[in-house]
């Protein structure tokens, strides 16, 4: 089991190929659509990962990995 607990680590998880997958669920993350769980199990998966694999997942750093690539959560969530 792995600890996903800073926005580095989020950041490093990232593949090329996974770009416009992630550009689209940050996008509905960004407009409310999504919640920011949901948003971060996509992401695992669009980068070659299970969810299951992380033990525990800081949301609050996922949040800040977002923030850092310009991306503002319009609603709550």
């Amino acid at each position: 089991m792995t600890y996903l607990m800073s926005s580095e680590q989020f950041t490093k998880m990232m593949r090329p190929q996974a770009r416009n997958d992630d550009k689209l669920v940050f996008k509905l993350w960004e407009l409310g659509s999504i919640d920011t769980d949901e948003c971060c199990q996509r992401f695992i998966l669009h980068n070659g990962h299970k969810p299951e694999e992380f033990e525990f997942i800081s949301l609050d750093a996922f949040r800040s990995m977002l923030e850092s690539l310009g991306y503002r959560r319009i609603r709550n969530g």
